[in-house]
């Protein structure tokens, strides 16, 4: 039966890993293609700029029948071809300049602002503002990066507490005697999180296997066993159908899809 929902498991998964590569290629295509429309509006845009530029056909042939009338006397027949773009620069030039005097008054406007408060409250802007500046300070210092070992004691430490203290209170309804626990937590630091997997979907890494994950395959408490007093003694079946209880609700809620065989052959 158990190897029947671990094929039923591990099928699951490849059809979830099936679809999720599925899903990441359809979004690439779909974002080369939003990338291309863009391109393609831009060009679009460009090309009717340069036609709204371009001198207009009665303008030329106005600009003709000026040569014609002045006889072809040379510089007085060139200058009403240029009159037109001439004009249409000197309004582009002022709408620049226009834009940029906008935008240096809007720069100003906060200095004059601040320049209008009074004296007490110009005493005290000064302090407020260093706040400011230290608080972002501190923002900006990276966090201290743990290492493997320190973040695998860490993850295994939170884990295991959780599921002891959810397995007293919701299960056994009594804490459970010391040997036992102690037991637990010597196996689950051998053997939980030894692995991790680059997902280039997240582009995270992944530890494996989890403390719930071993204790739900019965390999954490096969472990435990072996530290369970003496070698005859077997490890209580109470605490065993508890453990194994807690540990599949929690992963069910955790929906944790993830192809451990896949991952160990991918895996540091």
């Amino acid at each position: 039966r158990l190897a029947k929902e671990a094929e039923a498991e591990a099928k699951a998964a490849e059809e979830a890993r099936l679809k999720a590569e599925e899903e990441a290629r359809l979004a690439a295509e779909a974002e080369a293609e939003a990338k291309a429309a863009e391109e393609a509006r831009l060009k679009a845009e460009e090309a009717a700029r340069i036609a709204a530029e371009a001198p207009s056909p009665g303008e030329e042939s106005e600009a003709r029948g000026t040569d014609d009338s002045t006889g072809g006397e040379g510089e007085p027949a060139a200058k009403p071809k240029l009159k037109g773009k001439s004009e249409r620069a000197k309004k582009w030039k002022e709408r620049l300049e226009s834009k940029k005097k906008k935008e240096k008054k809007t720069e100003e406007a906060p200095k004059d602002v601040v320049a209008e408060k009074p004296a007490p409250e110009e005493v005290t802007a000064p302090d407020e503002s260093k706040d400011v500046v230290l608080e972002k300070e501190v923002d900006k210092v990276p966090e201290k990066k743990i290492s493997d070992s320190e973040l695998r004691k860490k993850l295994i430490k939170e884990e295991f507490s959780a599921l002891i203290k959810e397995t007293e209170d919701n299960e056994l309804e009594e804490e459970m005697e010391q040997e036992a626990v102690d037991a637990l937590r010597t196996a689950a630091y051998e053997l939980a999180y030894l692995k991790k997997y680059y997902d280039s979907f997240s582009d995270r890494f992944v530890y494996f296997p989890s403390v719930i994950k071993l204790c739900v395959m019965y390999t954490l408490i096969e472990k435990a066993e072996e530290y369970y007093y003496d070698e005859e003694d077997e490890f209580p079946l109470q605490y065993s159908a508890a453990l194994r209880s807690i540990a599949c609700e929690k992963l069910e809620e955790s929906n944790d899809d993830g192809d451990e065989e896949y991952m160990a052959l991918l895996a540091a």
